[in-house]
């Protein structure tokens, strides 16, 4: 026996969905996903939640010509440490990861310990690199991407910039 769903139950089922996608911020965040969502770690306490410094990253990316990236605002961008959802359940919704790397004196503990979260959230063996705008990425983020590759199995990706936009980097 099978029955048919009218349109009556299922204008309710849409209402029902709609009202729990309003308790619950996580499903407001999946379905905002396909205007394209950045899962970032490593941001130092500070920044936990303030991901302005990713979106600014993303910006000088456009301004440099990277036209995958668009508009830098239409970027939906959580931070794994104070998401509401845990880090598996981000791993599989979210493909896009990115490892924020700030040059301060705990830059490369957070970097390593961002590492370790990717890997244990089971997130993608490749990983977007970001960090501010450096003199030289010979120190800090040379030794991040080959703690990434040797003990993680990630490959760090970089995106190289002019020396006009990102001031030297090398």
């Amino acid at each position: 026996m099978t029955t048919a769903v009218s349109g009556d139950q299922a204008a309710g089922l849409r209402q029902w969905a709609g009202q729990h996608k309003k308790d619950k911020p996580e499903a407001q965040a999946v379905t905002r996903a396909s205007r394209g969502t950045i899962v970032v770690v490593g941001l130092p306490s500070a920044l936990l939640n303030d991901t302005s410094c990713v979106r600014a990253e993303l910006e000088r990316y456009a301004q440099a010509g990277k036209q995958w990236v668009g508009n830098s605002d239409d970027w939906d961008i959580i931070a794994a440490e104070s998401s509401p959802l845990g880090l598996a359940e981000l791993a599989t919704q979210y493909q896009r990861w990115v490892l924020w790397v700030e040059p301060d004196l705990n830059g490369f503990q957070r970097a390593y310990y961002g590492l370790k979260t990717l890997q244990r959230a089971g997130a993608p063996k490749q990983v977007l690199l970001m960090h501010p705008p450096l003199s030289s990425t010979r120190g800090l983020i040379a030794n991040v991407e080959a703690v990434a590759a040797r003990f993680f199995g990630i490959r760090l990706l970089r995106i190289q910039l002019p020396v006009s936009m990102s001031k030297q980097e090398s």
